[in-house]
């Protein structure tokens, strides 16, 4: 790959770090040929997503739900309630986030809406950095190796264009899906130190490259 064609294909790995839909960090990953040939890309998002969407969906699951992102309002719309002509269900449930506003359900007492949101809240809570690191977005090293895998598309001797240190997981899967060389923009981000020292025991060459 010649200098002027690995310049560009930086270039764009910046740019498609913005398809992820994470509300904390964006992450974007390229496979390539040894030549510098594009065979897929990935960012860090849900598996299987469309572009945008985040890990839990409608919201990041390491955020988790705040009880200030609910609200409560008397549904005045009866159409909304011909379902349940004789127990009405006149208190809606609401969620924003990211200035999106979801409609969640109907409820017959405020006190029914009011424990939905603790019950939410309790089931889904904010994670610190670095905690249950099995929670949150498919990492976009990941989601490149593995459209990788549904298309057909070998991976032996190939190199991964990344913009932060692989994860201990990925890493793991990075050298057995037979990637050689590993090119990192950090692009102001690090995460995974003991990813950078699995791969380098396991053959992989990696490389810290200059945004």
């Amino acid at each position: 790959m010649t200098p002027e064609l690995l310049h560009i294909r930086i270039q764009q790995l910046l740019s498609l770090k913005s398809a992820s839909g994470c509300s904390r960090r964006q992450f974007a990953a390229m496979l390539l040929s040894p030549a510098g040939d594009i065979l897929t890309d990935g960012h860090n998002t849900a598996p299987h997503s469309r572009y945008g969407a985040k890990c839990g969906g409608n919201i990041c699951l390491r955020d988790g739900y705040k009880p200030e992102e609910f609200s409560i309002t008397k549904d005045q719309d009866p159409i909304s309630n011909l379902h349940s002509t004789f127990k009405p269900r006149p208190f809606a449930l609401f969620h924003t986030s990211d200035n999106t506003t979801r409609h969640l359900d109907l409820f017959r007492s405020r006190q029914g809406a009011e424990d939905r949101i603790l019950e939410m809240c309790e089931k889904t809570p904010p994670r610190r950095p670095g905690e249950d690191p099995d929670i949150g977005c498919f990492h976009a090293e990941l989601s490149a190796l593995t459209t990788a895998a549904r298309r057909g598309v070998s991976t032996n001797g190939s190199v991964l264009l990344t913009t932060s240190e692989p994860s201990l997981g990925s890493a793991k899967v990075i050298a057995a899906s037979g990637v050689r060389r590993v090119m990192i923009v950090l692009d102001g981000a690090k995460r995974g130190k003991r990813g950078v020292e699995f791969l380098r025991s396991n053959s992989v060459l990696v490389e810290f490259l200059e945004n």
